[in-house]
């Protein structure tokens, strides 16, 4: 026997079985269901009754609060006043307000006022002989709850009655309270009839009386009493109803409510169980026929034409064509989903097209040159940018060599470094020469993907104009600096140093003791060392050829600290230097360095002095992944939140005038990024700041800036 007999014989065995079930499960379960919602559907219908009458006992008390407390009504409860009747007691307000009874009792409980009116018959009536006694009993005359009174049904002269009853008290719901008012609203036929058209339910009230003289209605409450609060059952086959109590103000029984319903619901579960029998009943053939028809045609056609589409697309290439999606099963699904990545295949496209054309836009119109090669040395991109600094015509370079492109100059090995180095990306800073053009770029070079095409860029930016205002700000700096210092220096040590090594020399050579002669000797040698340490701090201000070379950082360090010692010792300023021994050493401009540190040194030395005339200031160095970082720490009075953006911005400075020029900070900034390095700042205002100098491990032992 086949798969396909198998699978139909399997198939038919199976649909028998589930319409066998289907038919007692129909009845057992599904039937049931429509029977529960019906019930369930009762019982809301009957709480909508029963909040429906709530509303208007709620209404009632509102409307009883409205006259409670009113100025007017409060002097009327004290003192009979004709004007008030005829102002406030006609028919109309009757009529307009839906209300049947009104009366105002003094605190004593007696009536000042009452008014009875029908509205069938438009006219007042009889007030109820009982009502004082009822009200008396169910303890309305001055009820206890002075904000909410009390509300709810009683029974006068037999007929149920809405019922409200607050103490009267003045507009601004003050006491003392004057008496009582109570109003009424009997529960009669033309209030069912506005229940009834409210929820739209046939409504039937039972007072208790009556309950207990009809034996049906006296089961039902019998079941009430023991059971849920809602009661249902079905009259008959064409009807359900529902039943509850309503208490009264005292919490007992008073109302049965009554209500009746269709059972449409249930008519309906009959009709629909019938008609999914017998549609079941179809559908299993059907679908066994159908099973049968798909294994042989429509699901390999379909298979197959969706075979077919996609590779008519693929062998197209045209994202925008799409595969007609037939039907709603797992290949109609299958099919929508090869379309929707068609889709997001041709947005992509899109999307990468719309990129490169905005990439070459920004490329175009970028103030940077751009050049893109391939493997090949073949130029495929240059921008106008390139032809305003280099001279060359854009158009007349596309599909040229690189090397052809003499004016490059020393541009042209650099860039052939960066492709035979294999490096994803490469930024160096090159003097540029070419026929007595002189300018000072810094190259950028990318490589885009290892994978694709090798397409290379370079990005050439002419920074000569940047360099040369640099250049005029270390000099104008290094003048200020030196000047500050030198004449310190001259005038401190020069003169002084002078008569010592002088006198020490002379003495020396007088007739003296061994042991002073080796004493006057060591002041002489420590005199000229004195000396020497004056003499390298002159020359820092001689203008320098910047070349990098290997330097040891903590030398710098220490440089700086000996050509400051003696003005530290002065200010009493304590040097806690943590540097670390085994630094390895780094490319970097010696004298640059030096001054980057000798400007954050004088800073912090200043800021500590005029503080606290003294201060404590913490060198750290050490290696951190692959930069050498240098950190100063003092504890002056640290720099104000609104100034720590702005202190490497050229010309700013928190100093008085004459003491610093806002540049020594500026320039540093300048030396750093030059040396593909990081200075920044971090402080709180009265906790003194913290400089930091992070320089790479690795540079170019050639590069000049």
């Amino acid at each position: 026997m086949t798969i396909v007999k198998k699978t139909i014989i399997a198939v038919c065995v199976v649909s028998l079985a589930l319409l066998t079930s289907l038919y007692f499960i129909s009845n057992a379960i599904y039937l049931k269901g429509f029977d529960k919602i019906e019930s369930q559907t009762v019982e809301k219908n009957v709480h909508r009754v029963t909040e429906a009458i709530a509303a208007k006992v709620d209404a009632l008390n509102t409307f009883c609060y409205d006259w409670a407390d009113w100025d007017d009504t409060y002097d009327f409860a004290r003192g009979y006043n004709q004007e008030f009747v005829d102002r406030n007691f006609q028919d109309e307000t009757f009529s307009s307000s839906d209300i049947n009874i009104i009366a105002i009792l003094d605190t004593s409980g007696k009536m000042v006022y009452g008014k009875a009116y029908d509205f069938a018959d438009s006219m007042e009536i009889a007030f109820p002989d009982d009502f004082m006694d009822i009200v008396a009993a169910q303890g309305l005359v001055n009820p206890a709850d002075m904000d909410s009174g009390v509300s709810g049904i009683i029974n006068i002269s037999g007929q149920p009655t809405l019922i409200a009853s607050r103490q009267i008290l003045n507009s601004l719901s003050e006491g003392p309270t004057t008496g009582t008012i109570i109003m009424g609203r009997f529960l009669n036929t033309t209030v069912l009839s506005d229940l009834a058209t409210t929820t739209h339910l046939p409504i039937t009230l039972a007072p208790s009386a009556t309950v207990q003289s009809n034996p049906d209605l006296k089961g039902v409450a019998a079941l009430l009493n023991t059971a849920a609060s809602v009661y249902v059952r079905a009259e008959n086959n064409g009807y359900i109803a529902g039943y509850t109590f309503i208490n009264d103000i005292t919490g007992n029984p008073t109302l049965l409510v009554k209500i009746e319903m269709i059972r449409d619901i249930h008519a309906q579960g009959v009709k629909v169980i019938g008609l999914l029998r017998l549609s079941s009943l179809v559908i299993g053939i059907i679908f066994c026929v159908a099973f049968i028809i798909l294994m042989y045609k429509i699901l390999l056609t379909r298979l197959t034409a969706l075979k077919n589409n996609v590779n008519k697309i693929g062998s197209m290439g045209d994202l925008s064509v799409r595969i007609p999606v037939i039907g709603k099963d797992e290949l109609s699904k299958l099919t929508g989903n090869i379309n929707n990545m068609l889709e997001s295949l041709e947005k992509s496209e899109i999307k990468r097209r719309s990129q490169k054309e905005l990439l070459g836009h920004i490329i175009a119109n970028t103030p940077n040159a751009v050049l893109a090669t391939n493997e090949s040395e073949q130029i495929l991109l240059a921008n106008r940018a390139f032809e305003r600094i280099f001279g060359a015509d854009e158009a007349g370079i596309i599909g040229q060599q690189f090397d052809s492109l003499v004016q490059l100059g020393n541009i042209i090995p650099e860039f052939r470094a960066f492709l035979d180095s294999g490096s994803m990306n490469l930024k160096k800073e090159l003097q540029y020469n070419y026929q007595g053009r002189k300018k000072t770029i810094i190259a950028s070079f990318t490589r885009a993907s290892e994978d694709v095409d090798k397409l290379f860029f370079m990005i050439l930016t002419d920074v000569t104009e940047e360099r040369a205002k640099q250049e005029r700000l270390y000099l104008t700096d290094r003048l200020v600096s030196v000047g500050e210092m030198a004449s310190g220096i001259a005038h401190e040590l020069n003169n002084p140093l002078t008569s010592v090594i002088g006198l020490s020399e002379v003495l020396a050579e007088e007739d003296v003791p061994a042991q002073m002669k080796e004493d006057l000797s060591a002041i002489n040698t420590e005199a000229k060392r004195a000396a020497v340490i004056v003499k390298n701090m002159l020359s820092f201000a001689r203008k320098r050829l910047s070349l990098k070379q290997c330097t040891q950082i903590n030398r710098v360090v220490e440089d700086v600290l000996k050509l400051r010692g003696h003005e530290q010792s002065l200010n009493h300023i304590n040097i806690v230097p943590n540097l670390a021994p085994d630094l390895p050493e780094i490319n970097v401009d010696f004298f640059q360095i030096q001054q980057v540190f000798i400007n954050i040194v004088l800073n912090a030395e200043q800021a500590m002095v005029e503080a606290h005339g003294k201060g404590t200031l913490t060198i750290t160095s050490e290696k951190v992944d692959d930069i050498i970082r240098v950190t100063f720490v003092d504890d002056g009075p640290g720099i104000d939140k609104e100034h720590l953006n702005r202190i490497f911005d050229p010309f700013f400075t928190t100093k008085e005038v004459g003491k610093g020029t806002g540049l020594g900070l500026s320039i540093s900034y300048g030396i750093i990024t030059a040396h593909h390095g990081l200075i920044y700042a971090k402080s709180e205002t009265g906790k003194g700041a913290t400089f930091v100098v992070e320089l790479p491990v690795q540079t170019e032992n050639t590069e000049e800036i």
